[in-house]
């Protein structure tokens, strides 16, 4: 079984447009297709925070003092993008720790007319691709990720409960 964990800070309980079990739903099935035919199954973190906090942790890890959307921090160093480690245990089969700034995303809806519900899936394909080893740093592997992203975006609706099949952003 695939276990997630998205949790908002207090600081937006009860005051966001969006539902956090569908959040899981969605976290939930883009690792169950990522997963693919491999019997392990993976664990990964996802907390919507501030952008005082986003901020804190982009200018500690990235050296970038200002808010962004989403900071990924995996929890291994992938060789070749998509291809996981083996694991020994089932305390080693967690990927990693995601950080959405909502009030960044929320700018980012405003700005392009979109949606917290439409915008949250693309940021956690975009977080995921980045746990299990792809990135962004040239031109070449901007492409890769940015397929890989497409490609999730495009099935994990496949692997969502009944209860969230119809409700899954578009």
């Amino acid at each position: 079984m695939v276990i997630v964990n998205a949790q908002l800070r207090r600081d937006f309980r009860g005051k966001l447009p969006l539902s956090t079990a569908k959040l899981n739903a969605q976290l939930n099935a883009m690792l169950r297709y990522l997963n693919g035919s491999s019997a392990t199954p993976w664990d990964a973190g996802l907390l919507l925070t501030t952008n005082k906090h986003i901020q804190y942790l982009n200018r500690t890890a990235r050296k970038k003092d200002k808010p962004t959307d989403i900071l990924s921090f995996p929890n291994y160093k992938i060789a070749v993008p998509g291809v996981l480690p083996a694991v020994a245990t089932d305390e080693d089969r967690y990927l990693g720790d995601m950080f959405i700034g909502i009030p960044y995303v929320q700018s980012f809806c405003k700005h392009h007319d979109t949606t917290l519900d439409d915008r949250l899936p693309v940021l956690v394909a975009h977080g995921l691709c980045h746990l299990i080893g792809y990135d962004h740093e040239n031109d070449a592997d901007y492409e890769v990720m940015q397929a890989r992203e497409d490609d999730v975006l495009a099935h994990y609706r496949e692997f969502l409960p009944p209860a969230f099949q119809d409700t899954a952003a578009h």
